[in-house]
Parts: structure tokens; sequence; C-alpha cells
């Protein structure tokens, strides 16, 4: 599709709460009628519920129903993103654009990435879509960005059209591209061996560069300690 400056989201209904969805309701009392109005507020998340239905009467006498119920709207995103991504590396954020109204329907898609440690949207050069939606059909979207360096990011991908909208948001993990590993290795210190004997070992052992020896030498005449230097460097 065309791709526009990206603009804000104030006036897009987007949905974060994701949870795992479960309800028991165990005293629900019929009406005069014979019927029970049961409200029950699901998460945000599209799908197809279950319900599962038994009752009884004063003398023990029951009955069981089971139902299935949708949740959807006429206009929908339905992003596929990661869990976790590598900083600095390309990856692509898809989203399904779905209309399942009985009439064509135009709008733009849009993508915000914030960094979730200090709310500032990142700009990472993705651009607005337009689109064009058949009755009862649907389209893929996508950008390509580069990893930005946070711990986490959210992406917020929305679809807003006629006065219609719907956004989804999601978290991903950033992996750093290097990370500190503190790696140990024991050595007899002293001997025929000088420091940098060890320090070699250091390198062959555990692919320490410029690697130092620290180490503490205790004098027991004079109850003190003195230390030595240690670096190293893994790349």
């Amino acid at each position: 599709g065309q791709e526009e400056d990206a603009g804000g989201q104030d006036d897009v209904d987007v949905r974060s709460d994701f949870g795992e969805t479960i309800a028991f309701l165990p005293h629900i009392e019929i009406g005069s009628d014979s019927t029970a109005v049961i409200r029950y507020k699901t998460r945000q998340a599209f799908g197809t519920y279950r319900v599962l239905v038994l009752a009884h009467d004063k003398t023990l006498h029951s009955g069981s129903a089971e139902s299935r119920f949708i949740v959807q709207k006429e206009l929908m995103v339905m992003p596929s993103l990661p869990l976790f991504a590598t900083e600095g590396d390309q990856i692509v954020l898809k989203s399904v654009v779905a209309n399942i109204s009985d009439r064509e329907i135009k709008g733009t898609a849009r993508i915000i990435i914030e960094d979730a440690a200090t709310g500032r949207k990142l700009n990472l050069g993705a651009k607005d879509k337009k689109v064009t939606l058949a009755a009862d059909g649907q389209t893929d979207v996508e950008w390509t960005v580069t990893v930005p360096a946070a711990q986490k990011i959210f992406v917020t991908i929305s679809i807003e059209a006629d006065g219609i909208s719907d956004g989804e948001k999601n978290a991903i993990e950033i992996v750093p591209q290097v990370q500190e590993i503190t790696e140990t290795a024991s050595f007899v210190l002293g001997g025929p061996h000088g420091r940098k004997y060890y320090e070699n070992q250091l390198k062959t052992r555990i692919g320490a560069k410029d690697a130092v020896i620290r180490y503490e030498e205790y004098s027991r005449s004079e109850e003190r300690r003195v230390g030595k230097e240690c670096r190293s460097r893994w790349s």
C-alpha cells in the first residue's frame, strides 16, 4: 500500500489486555420466566468462548447446556509479532487487517513503537499505510524496522477508517547485542610458573582477552592483605 508519515492514535480503540479468560459463577437464580441473564466482561482478545451451564432445582433434578459466542469487531487488526528480538537486527512486524462487514472499507494502518521504560515514541522510519478492504475481506500490512537499543518495546498496530477503528498493543523483549558474562577458573599460584603462564591459561581455557590475574597475598606475621589487579575482556 501507499505510505505516509506516521501520525497519532488518540482516537483509536487500542486493546492491550490479553490475559487468560475464565469465569465461575456458582449461584445464579432463574427468574419467573425460567430464564437467567448473565453479564460478563471478557478480556480484549478476539476469539470464540465456550460456555458450560449446569442447573438444578430444589429436588435436585438437574440439566446442562453448552454454547459458544464469538468476540470480534467489524474492523480488526490481528498482529503476528515476536516475543523477543535482538538489538540491531532488522525484523518485519506484520498484521492481518480484517473487514467482516458487508461493505468496502478504506482506512489507514499505523504502527507506533515506544520504549517501555520511558514511554518515549521511537522514530524507526515506519510509515502509515493506506488500506482498502473488500466486504468480508482481509489483507496483510507489514513494516521493516531495525531493533532499537532498549530493554523492552511496546508495539501498537492500528487501523482507522470511516469512524471505526481497532488497535492492538504488544510487548517485545530486546536481547542486547553484547552481554556481560562472568566465568571463573581456579589456579594454584606459585611454583615454577609465573603469572604470565596463568594469564595464558585464562586465554586458552575460557577465551579471555587481555587477561590480567587478580589475587590476594596474605601475610600471617603482619596480618595484612595485599590486592593484585586482574582484568580480562571477552568478545
